[in-house]
């Protein structure tokens, strides 16, 4: 009985140090990291830096995003204003450029951003991948 009972306090002991320690955290870093690839500057405007922040993402001149595609989509969005309303001023109409220069820089910046994705975002269940996976 006394070996039963030295045997469970043991195991008491260990468990209970094993449920105090802490657990990891899930916490959102900052950074100064840039996930805005592009680099196109036609009219001498570049895309804004899209920097992770407590709330999610943050681009400079649109506010901030909760998930990466929408902060980058936004940063292209903020580049091709700045083209436009550089292309219409005085100064670029001087330039040579061009409202379709602006569509066409537009849309490399959206072909830059496509591969891109958040380093920290949760992998998809094993579940979710074999369900995609099933042939139909």
């Amino acid at each position: 009985m006394f070996n039963k009972l030295t045997s469970f306090l043991t195991l008491a002991c260990v468990l209970s140090t094993i449920l105090a320690a802490p657990f990891p955290q899930g916490t959102t870093t900052t950074s100064n990291e840039n996930f805005q690839p592009f680099t196109g500057n036609l009219g001498g405007d570049v895309a804004p830096s899209v920097i992770r922040g407590d709330d999610g993402f943050t681009v400079q001149g649109k506010g901030t995003f909760t998930d990466l595609a929408s902060a980058l989509a936004a940063s292209c969005d903020v580049l091709k204003a700045q083209c436009t309303n550089t292309a219409n001023s005085v100064a670029g109409r001087a330039s040579g450029l061009t409202l379709e220069q602006c569509d066409q820089q537009d849309a490399q910046c959206r072909a830059a951003i496509a591969g891109v994705s958040d380093p920290d975002a949760s992998p998809p269940l094993i579940e979710d991948a074999a369900k995609n996976n099933n042939p139909k």
